[in-house]
Formats: structure tokens, C-alpha cells, sequence
């Protein structure tokens, strides 16, 4: 029995890992490709979602800055429980030139969204590779 959770363990560690890397990867190629503009927040549009027992509440910050076709004024399509930016402070915009809508700003949010499965993921390989026998 303890084998069988060992190997359910592991499989869930790769898989919830293998999530993070992709994540990563994703986060590096449009970096790689991006350019980057200072620009400021806004405003941000503020969505409620309900569930069942529960209300949450999402700000998306809208972000103007320029690119080299002119000043453009995007709402982000990622959205937090908090207010990230301050409005009317520099941040840095980092976008596509052929899809300036697609945009990102400089926060340490995009690389928690893969180190965090990552850990996980080898937080749970561990313990699976332990329960299985694998280290015996």
C-alpha cells in the first residue's frame, strides 16, 4: 500500500514540476523576444467572482506606455487579489512588437508561477521516491 502512494506521490511531483518548467520556458521565450518601454498604471478594472461560499475580488492593472507605433493604453489580462503597481508610478512593460497588447510587467509574480510547482513538485518526487523504496 505505502509502495502504491509512493509511486501516485512521484507521478504527481513530475507532473505538477513538469507544469513549472513549462511555465518557465513559456516566461522565458516571450522574454527573450520582448522589448521593453517604461510606462505607468493607470487604473485598474476590478472584476468579482463568486462561488459557492465565497466572494473574490481581482484587480487588472491598466498600463499606457509607448511603443515605437505610438502610445497604447492596455488592460492586462492577469489579475491579483491586490492592487500590484500603484498607479501613476513608473513600471516596466515588457511586450510583443508585433502584439503590444500582449504585454507583462516587471514583477516577481511570473517567476513564483514556476518556482512554486517546481518546489512542489520536487517536494512530492521526494517523498514519493522515500515511500516507494526507492532510496532502500
Amino acid at each position: 500500500m505505502i509502495q502504491w502512494m509512493g509511486l501516485l506521490f512521484l507521478a504527481i511531483g513530475v507532473i505538477v514540476a513538469g507544469i513549472g518548467v513549462f511555465v518557465w520556458l513559456r516566461h522565458r521565450s516571450f522574454m527573450r523576444h520582448a522589448e521593453v518601454s517604461t510606462g505607468e498604471v493607470v487604473e485598474y478594472a476590478e472584476e468579482v467572482r463568486r462561488s459557492s461560499n465565497r466572494t473574490m475580488r481581482y484587480y487588472f492593472p491598466i498600463v499606457r506606455f509607448n511603443t515605437p507605433e505610438g502610445l497604447l493604453e492596455e488592460r492586462s489580462k492577469v489579475g491579483t487579489s491586490w492592487r500590484s503597481h500603484k498607479i501613476g508610478l513608473p513600471v516596466d512593460v515588457y511586450y510583443l512588437r508585433d502584439n503590444p497588447a500582449r504585454f507583462k510587467l516587471k514583477s516577481t509574480t511570473s517567476i513564483l508561477l514556476s518556482v512554486i510547482p517546481v518546489s512542489v513538485g520536487i517536494v512530492f518526487v521526494a517523498i514519493g521516491a522515500t515511500l516507494s523504496g526507492m532510496f532502500a
